[in-house]
């Protein structure tokens, strides 16, 4: 099954470094509940939906602005699932050979995600203009080989 989970731009550079991440990692498997959850079962919206997610995970950990997620393969015995919200598991450890690709923010959108930032951390609901204009960035697309260009080009 695959996984998405939101990295901070430290964690692919150690993930690129030593070939491990040690856990726990949250990230959005689509399952049956995800599934309900976006009211679909067709694979490649609830593939959609959960890089969505994960994408939205990823704007909390950003030590830059560009958010991170990894696809990664999974056994889902290794898994811990949380039905809250639905989708939500947690990795014990990562390796590199578990990737299957890597999506990041645009640098272009640097500015896009900096905003969404600051409207997350501020205590009133006045950002959700900024919050909005996340969804317009799209993350591109890196296949697993490159993670150490990926980590290059986060630091």
């Amino acid at each position: 099954m695959r996984m998405f989970i939101p990295l901070s731009p430290t964690q692919v550079q150690e993930l690129a470094a030593i070939g491990q991440l040690a856990g726990p990692l949250e990230g959005v498997i689509p399952n049956d509940a995800f599934a309900q959850w976006i009211e679909s079962d067709d694979p490649e919206d609830m593939e959609f939906a959960a890089l969505s997610r994960a994408g939205d995970l990823a704007l909390l950990l950003a030590e830059t602005n560009q958010r991170v997620v990894a696809v990664v393969d999974v056994d889902v015995d290794g898994l811990e699932i949380s039905d809250e919200p639905a989708g939500t598991a947690f990795l014990a450890d990562l390796s590199s050979g578990q990737i299957a690709s890597l999506h990041v923010d645009d640098a272009l959108n640097k500015t896009v995600i900096a905003d969404a930032r600051k409207a997350l951390a501020s205590d009133d609901d006045s950002g959700e203009a900024e919050l909005a204009a996340v969804d317009d960035c799209d993350l591109l697309w890196f296949d697993a080989l490159e993670l150490a260009d990926v980590a290059v080009s986060l630091s």
